[in-house]
């Protein structure tokens, strides 16, 4: 894997992934090819009209007679999976509010480790010291 490292600095195949996934990504091959492990991975290209797309690699490595790695694999587009997955989070976080903040009274959640993670607009008028403390 001489080429990868240079691909990358040299503004190669690793040149358009977004905000650090090309070093991740160079990384990730460099590892496989040194211990022959499947590549599974998941990184965002930076479009030339400055849009995000989304992909998911798995690749997995052959050590070739002559020392070198040969790999076979797919880079598929996870554009709209993630899309979707984006707003269903964000429908599930106004749903959450709706239902919370329709709540007459103070309300409190939280989690597993007994740490605060969500509150309402009662809860927080009757105890405003504590707006910006609590979500």
């Amino acid at each position: 894997m001489r080429g990868a490292g240079g691909l990358a600095r040299q503004g190669g195949v690793y040149s358009g992934w977004w905000r650090g996934d090309g070093a991740r990504l160079g990384r990730g091959v460099v590892e496989g090819s040194r211990s022959v492990s499947t590549w599974d991975v998941e990184a965002s290209l930076m479009m030339p009209d400055g849009s995000r797309k989304y992909t998911h690699a798995i690749a997995k490595p052959k050590r070739q007679a002559d020392g070198s790695v040969l790999w076979t694999g797919v880079i598929l587009d996870a554009s709209r999976i993630k899309e979707a997955e984006r707003q269903a989070a964000e429908t599930e976080a106004r749903t959450r509010s709706a239902i919370v903040e329709a709540l007459g009274q103070g309300f409190l959640m939280f989690d597993h480790n007994d740490e605060l993670i969500l509150s309402n607009e009662h809860y927080l008028a009757l105890y405003p010291q504590l707006r910006g403390a609590v979500r």
